[in-house]
């Protein structure tokens, strides 16, 4: 009976929401300063702070996601970015993480997540800068920084809506959203953390390795599902 209701709830909660996932590789680059006033803005996943409720507006019905904001000055209310502290401690250990979006089914809305490395983020700040100057605020001072290394990245998430509107509504009208982003390690380079505990239950018989198997393949199913496993910018 255990094994019944904890496969329904783990069923449940897949149908329950949309997820987007985006498999990421910690590599070491070059660290650079942004210099930029919205970085300072943009939420930070540490260990600490691996799950975060966020907010956006998605792009109307019908807009193309791949060029949502690109045409557009900084902020942009249809994309929000993120940086993924990898140096952490508790991280430093592991090469291979995951990035996973979910968002209820209630809110119709495709997703698309792109990493970059600081020196990309870097080009694509100052391009957009260049193209939309800030109309008050003086430039910040460049500050001398000594060469580092890192593994921090950052992601880009765009939202498009694709919820279907009668002819007589506002076409334009879209809502804001909510939705969940989650950053966790893959231990052994494949199984989410949140996972684990399933998959390390001590049991004596097969109903309990029925429900380890059926929980990692889930996420396996899932994963190889999703149209986005290893996006760069």
């Amino acid at each position: 009976m255990r094994s019944f209701l904890t496969l329904t709830l783990a069923f449940v909660t897949l149908v329950a929401a949309n997820t987007e996932i985006v498999n990421i590789v910690a590599q070491t680059n070059t660290g650079v300063n942004l210099n930029s006033p919205y970085e300072e803005r943009w939420p930070k996943f540490t260990p600490d702070k691996a799950e975060q409720l966020l907010h956006i507006l998605p792009a109307p019905y019908g807009s193309d996601l791949r060029s949502v904001c690109e045409d557009s000055k900084l902020p942009c209310l249809s994309e929000t970015w993120v940086a993924l502290d990898l140096d952490s401690t508790s991280w430093r250990s592991f090469s291979k993480f995951t990035l996973r979006l979910s968002w209820p089914a209630s809110s119709p809305a495709d997703f698309r997540i792109d990493t970059y490395s600081p020196n990309d983020t870097m080009t694509h700040l100052t391009s957009k800068e260049h193209r939309f100057p800030l109309a008050t605020a003086e430039a910040a001072p460049e500050q001398v920084e000594q060469p580092h290394m890192t593994r921090r990245l950052y992601a880009r998430i765009r939202a498009v809506s694709t919820g279907l509107r009668r002819p007589s509504s506002h076409q334009d009208r879209v809502d804001p959203m909510q939705y969940i982003l989650l950053l966790e390690p893959l231990y052994l380079g494949v199984l989410p953390a949140s996972v684990v505990p399933y998959s390390v239950v001590p049991s004596a018989g097969g109903p309990d390795r029925c429900i380890c198997g059926c929980t990692v393949c889930q996420w396996i199913h899932r994963t190889c599902r999703d149209r986005n496993t290893h996006r760069t910018g």
